[in-house]
């Protein structure tokens, strides 16, 4: 599975909010919102990784949450980790698995020809539906975290206020 990254819209009204803070207090925010989101959405992820009674949850434990750095600012990625444990590749067929095969001979090759066909295998989806579900509670983390109203800021609005909510503004009379 490629790994995914993803912009949030109103990152630029989040950034805003959060310029009144020193930098350093203001990444360090970011990114304790970033880590605490993106754990949330992992464990979603996680969650929708087992596929029955075959399944021996390998590619369950390779999901993982990654902090990173864009621009030098805090970012943070979600991915199957394609060597965790032993060394050995477990979360390289999350593709396959999210997506499907096609029918196809598998590579294994016997006097110089492949000998073992594949019908391929239908779609089991559980990266983008991990995804999905989660995205509510990743996105109230990173409001109680940073203070700021990340909805708001997502939708386009101002990212002022923590919760979102205003007194109605206008005057009274």
């Amino acid at each position: 599975m490629s790994d995914v990254d993803f912009t949030l819209d109103g990152q630029p009204d989040i950034q805003r909010a959060l310029e009144g803070l020193p930098d350093h207090l203001r990444r360090t925010s970011l990114a304790e919102a970033i880590a605490k989101a993106g754990a949330l959405v992992a464990a979603g992820i996680r969650d929708r990784a087992h596929f029955g009674e075959y399944s021996t949850g390998a590619l369950a434990r390779s999901i993982e949450f990654r902090a990173t750095q864009i621009g030098g600012e805090p970012s943070g990625i979600v991915v199957p980790n394609r060597t965790k444990g032993k060394g050995r590749a477990v979360g390289y067929h999350g593709n396959f698995v999210e997506y499907g095969t096609q029918p196809h001979m598998e590579p294994w090759r016997q006097g110089g020809r492949p000998v073992i066909p594949h019908p391929g295998m239908q779609p089991e989806p559980f990266f983008w539906p991990g995804v999905d579900a989660t995205s509510e509670a990743a996105l109230d983390a990173m409001e109680s975290t940073c203070g700021v109203d990340v909805q708001s800021a997502w939708d386009g609005g101002s990212a002022g206020d923590a919760g979102g909510s205003s007194d109605g503004g206008g005057d009274a009379s």
